[in-house]
């Protein structure tokens, strides 16, 4: 299956062109098998449980490969980058565990707004690029990642959920990651 790890994050884009959620790619999979995919959410699982849900604003619009030859017009992210990259290297190193190639790249932490394929899309490519740089767009709490699968058709890509791995705060030794001392068990327990 082509597959990706994801964040769900609020649509920049008013109205939404479609009722499917909105995401922010951590890690581009790739194909993978069904085996892989299984090892990797039991890798994704035990890394990211222990850190907390944080808040993410989605602010800014850019583009690659730059604004004037823009390919890919993307919604930025304000608070919450540093814990982004956090969690992107904790999926790097889940990835990484079962045999799955580490991404080259920087993070660059971005929702997509639009593929420039044509005329068309360049002018509203010009029109996205016009708003204001701090322009916020929402925010949310990052609560889980998704697994997705991603199915290429002629009018575009239809993302399917296949897992979800919850941020749930809690270390890797049980103990919550409250700094509350933990209660001792009682005669009864």
């Amino acid at each position: 299956m082509r597959a990706f790890l994801s964040v769900d994050v609020p649509d920049p884009r008013e109205p939404p062109p479609s009722p499917s959620r909105s995401h922010l790619t951590l890690k581009f999979l790739g194909e993978i098998s069904e085996e892989s995919a299984r090892r990797l959410g039991v890798s994704v699982r035990e890394r990211v449980a222990p850190l907390r849900p944080f808040d993410v604003e989605i602010r800014g619009v850019g583009a690659f490969p730059d604004a004037e030859r823009p390919r890919i017009v993307w919604a930025g992210v304000g608070d919450g980058a540093a814990e982004l990259a956090e969690l992107v290297g904790r999926i790097e190193e889940a990835a990484d565990f079962v045999g799955l190639a580490r991404e080259p790249r920087p993070f660059t932490a971005h929702v997509t707004i639009l593929r420039v394929r044509g005329p068309r899309d360049a002018e509203r490519a010009r029109t996205w690029l016009s708003e204001p740089p701090d322009r916020s767009f929402g925010r949310t709490t990052i609560r889980d990642v998704v697994l997705n699968s991603s199915l290429l058709r002629r009018e575009g890509a239809v993302h399917r959920e296949v897992d979800r791995f919850a941020l749930r705060g809690v270390a890797s030794d049980g103990m919550s990651g409250d700094s509350d001392p933990p209660i001792a068990p009682s005669e009864h327990d």
